[in-house]
């Protein structure tokens, strides 16, 4: 028999996952996870103590509920409730969201720094889920004009804000290699004012590092449409430059080939990082679509472009700076 203080956790559960969680066995409650979004329920939340959580296809873990509703952003009323609930619960400082994560090797004063975990926008709605107002339908309509799938959509938990700051946006949210949000970068899909507009965050991130794997060819482009556009492996820069921690990640692999696939405009920038790779010992190639960009061209032409792309060596890469 469940008490009444499982039925109050399983409730507030239930609101900060946004999706009834199913019973499995004992206490443990089966939810989609929000982290790796696998289409099955692979998150167990266990609402007995010690409380522990764990997805089966991500590794995201923890001991505590109020770890799971601090890797949730959830609000503060949330997390008021969860104490009235179970009280306070001793938690392990890695799980500590609002803490950055101490690494070997870093000095003892980046230790002590202490960061704010960033938030997706309050307004912010996932695609998924149909509320039938206009400016889900506005937004979808977007969507599908991008030829952005329902696989797409979640895969990379793409959302959209009818109001706010960030108001007739869509909104691609970026993972870091713990599942946790590093970045976000908005679409405007009205007429007027900027047509992205970025978290006020640092980009010294890896975009969408979480689908990144090192040891196969990636593609850096610009924004969140284009490597999402291109599938598999790609990097968003959310700019025109290498981030520092995407420098490290790239040097430090096994990489066999990198493409860069710029827009045209973007030439001389495409340029600095051809240089850079094969300064580090890349095998690097340019990519030139001729004045379009994946997410415009579609995959199977992007591919096709950039097969028939040769690796940059020292000659190729004087007569593009020359040029």
């Amino acid at each position: 028999m469940v008490s009444l203080k499982g039925t109050e956790l399983t409730s507030l559960v239930n609101k900060v996952l946004k999706e009834v969680g199913r019973l499995r066995k004992g206490n443990n409650l089966q939810f989609h996870c929000p982290f790796c979004h696998h289409r099955k329920r692979k998150l167990e939340v266990c609402i007995e103590p010690p409380y522990m959580w764990h997805c089966w296809t991500c590794d995201a873990k923890g001991r505590g509920l109020h770890s799971l509703l601090g890797r949730m952003h959830a609000s503060r009323d949330d997390i008021v409730k969860l104490k009235k609930i179970v009280g306070e619960e001793r938690q392990k400082p890695s799980y500590n969201i609002f803490e950055s994560v101490i690494k070997d090797g870093l000095d003892e004063d980046s230790k002590q720094e202490k960061q704010e975990a960033l938030q997706l926008p309050q307004e912010f709605k996932s695609l998924i889920y149909d509320d039938k107002t206009i400016e889900y339908k506005l937004a979808a309509r977007y969507a599908k004009k991008r030829h952005l799938t329902w696989c797409d959509i979640i895969k990379y938990n793409i959302g959209y804000c009818g109001r706010g700051k960030f108001a007739n946006r869509l909104v691609f949210p970026s993972y870091d290699a713990n599942n946790n949000l590093n970045f976000y970068s908005c679409r405007s899909y009205s007429d007027g004012g900027y047509k992205y507009q970025n978290s006020e965050f640092s980009k010294d991130i890896i975009g969408f590092e979480n689908l990144v794997d090192f040891d196969f060819p990636i593609y850096l482009c610009e924004g969140a449409l284009d490597a999402i556009s291109l599938r598999r492996n790609a990097i968003p820069l959310f700019g025109k430059t290498l981030s520092h921690k995407l420098k490290s990640a790239i040097i430090q692999s096994k990489c066999p080939e990198i493409n860069i696939v710029l827009d045209d405009d973007a030439l001389t920038s495409a340029i600095d990082i051809a240089e850079y790779l094969t300064s580090v010992g890349k095998v690097a190639k340019l990519v030139q679509l001729r004045g379009k960009d994946p997410n415009v061209l579609g995959f199977e032409k992007t591919m096709e472009q950039i097969k028939n792309t040769n690796v940059l060596d020292f000659s190729a890469l004087v007569k593009l700076k020359l040029g």
